[in-house]
């Protein structure tokens, strides 16, 4: 009889253990599937796999942990609850500094996913002593296990300078070069890189820091690397070292900056859009830029904004504006190469604001030297998309402005109106129970929750845009303001421009008016029709009042009889 009992005994333990074993195994796969995520919090897995972490069995805490990794992996919320267990995260460090090769590679990976959300989070496994213990694994003969510290140390570097300037302090920078030139595996070059750009990125001296190491000789060689990752990478890293200052910049360009210019041609287009902000970064210092002029001429900065579009030209086109700002020959030779063009269709058709921005004011970096560089900008009809545009940008303020008047109205008519409802600070309005309570149930509670969250997310989307189109309207005005400075020579040139704007009364489109104005105040002396012209233009308040002003804009008030 014992026997039997001792042997069901035994059959009950391992059916216990083998549920454990089956469970975080089948946690970790689904975990595996960003989809699964949400619903696994729902069930409160994390809880469950939190006990499991001190499992005497390897395989199931090995598994458990796995699975509680790729959840937070996607969780904030749960990462910062474990974060806040130190007992929890010291079990996390412990795997990383033992001896097997797969503990190190599991715990390596939970500290990734709770360091990779927030500064706080970063500075919790620096304080638990997860950098020693993944500076460690830069050591390891397993090529995965220094893949992987690598990527958990660039989650560490990347918040702020002083968590990057702590691992500078501990010799990490000198362990990742050492990696990237003794190891054939394109993967960790490609995360030791991504390592390296998180530190150097910061400030002058983590950049400097990453340089010290003859970093600069193994970046061109993996610039011509045949994996696209590792090139990618290698240009980011030549520019977060080089933009932040003119000696830094300077450093790099001698035996860079030809590399960088042959990468634009790279057939991948994260290759060129990478190669591309490099070079950006090097020749917005002033002294730099004619190095260009040196290694050939600016066709291939004019080719690339040609051939791209949205965020990959946006680089493109800020290396044309810094090496037009350099000097007037710089934009003459833009002029000679018809980048005027290219621009121009950037300005017009780009299908993002900044972009479009940002050719804007390259435009005006060319034209503010004389009207002999005005000139060609005026005859591929620039002055008129930039008048056009600030009109339809003014169109659409005071549309805006006209819808958000009337839902403000509608807003308050039902808030008066409506018996039996509560009117939110969002305007919303909120079911009352007979009491003059919100009806206490957990699914209306959730509803309002998220439909405030919603409107949050819409403020905020619509703040973003509105400050986008402020920035885009003050471009075209700087700009405008550089051509019309420049057009004393060109009459023709004055009176397109005054032909634009005569018709122009909106508010927001007065400072435009009023630079305008400025600028050519000086020049047309002589040109009187030109000043009669502008005369006639409204500028006050009763604007829209066509016969109830004078030609100076003030109100005629007449008297009664």
């Amino acid at each position: 009889t014992w026997d039997i009992q001792k042997m069901l005994m035994v059959q009950d333990f391992e059916t216990y253990q083998k549920a454990r074993a089956t469970f975080a195994q089948t946690v970790a796969e689904l975990a595996a599937r960003p989809q699964n995520i949400n619903d696994l919090i729902l069930q409160h897995v994390h809880e469950e796999l939190e006990q499991l972490l001190d499992d005497p069995v390897p395989s199931i805490k090995m598994s458990a942990t796995l699975a509680l990794a790729r959840v937070m992996s996607y969780s904030e919320e749960l990462a910062e609850d474990v974060g806040r267990k130190r007992e929890v995260i010291d079990i996390f460090v412990d795997l990383v500094n033992k001896s097997n090769a797969y503990e190190k590679k599991i715990g390596a990976y939970t500290l990734r996913s709770i360091a990779k959300h927030s500064i706080e989070l970063a500075q919790v496994v620096l304080n638990a002593k997860g950098l020693e213990a993944l500076k460690l694994c830069l050591d390891n003969d397993d090529t995965s296990v220094r893949e992987i510290a690598a990527s958990a140390l660039a989650q560490l570097a990347k918040f702020n300078a002083d968590q990057a300037q702590t691992l500078q302090q501990q010799g990490v920078i000198d362990k990742l070069v050492e990696c990237i030139k003794r190891d054939h595996e394109e993967n960790l070059k490609r995360e030791a890189l991504g390592c390296l750009i998180e530190i150097a990125k910061h400030n002058e001296g983590l950049a400097d820091g990453v340089l010290r190491f003859g970093t600069l000789m193994v970046l061109e060689k993996l610039m011509v690397s045949p994996n696209v990752y590792v090139r990618r990478q290698s240009c980011a890293c030549v520019a977060q070292i080089a933009k932040h200052t003119a000696s830094l910049a300077h450093s790099v360009d001698e035996t860079a900056l030809p590399v960088l210019i042959n990468c634009v041609k790279d057939p991948d287009r994260g290759v060129r859009k990478a190669a591309m902000t490099a070079i950006r970064e090097i020749i917005k210092f002033d002294e730099l830029a004619n190095k260009i002029n040196k290694l050939g001429n600016c066709g291939f900065l004019i080719k690339y904004i040609s051939e791209t579009s949205g965020s990959d030209r946006l680089p493109g086109i800020m290396a044309l504006k810094h090496y037009a700002a350099a000097g007037k020959e710089n934009a003459k030779a833009i002029i000679d190469a018809k980048g005027v063009y290219p621009l121009k269709e950037a300005f017009v058709s780009d299908p993002l604001i900044f972009t479009r921005a940002a050719a804007a004011r390259a435009i005006g970096e060319i034209a503010k030297y004389s009207s002999e560089e005005t000139a060609p900008l005026v005859e591929a009809g620039i002055l008129e998309n930039f008048l056009s545009e600030v009109r339809k940008l003014d169109e659409e303020q005071r549309e805006e402005e006209e819808n958000a008047r009337r839902l403000e109205e509608s807003r308050v008519r039902k808030g008066m109106k409506a018996s039996g409802f509560k009117q939110d600070p969002l305007g919303q309005t909120k079911p009352m129970s007979k009491e003059g309570g919100l009806k206490p149930t957990e699914e209306k509670k959730l509803e309002e929750e998220k439909s405030f969250l919603s409107s949050t997310r819409r403020e905020e989307e619509k703040k973003s845009s509105q400050e986008q189109q402020r920035d885009f309207k003050k471009a075209i005005i700087d700009s405008l303001g550089k051509i019309i400075a420049n057009c004393d020579k060109h009459e023709a040139m004055i009176n397109i421009f005054v032909d634009q704007v005569k018709d122009i009364k909106n508010d927001n489109t007065r400072e435009l008016i009023k630079i305008a104005l400025s600028r050519l105040s000086k020049l047309i002396d002589g040109k009187g029709e030109c000043w009669k012209k502008f005369c006639l233009l409204y500028t006050s308040d009763a604007a829209d009042e066509q016969r109830g002003v004078d030609t100076g804009g003030r109100r005629i008030i007449q008297k009664k009889k």
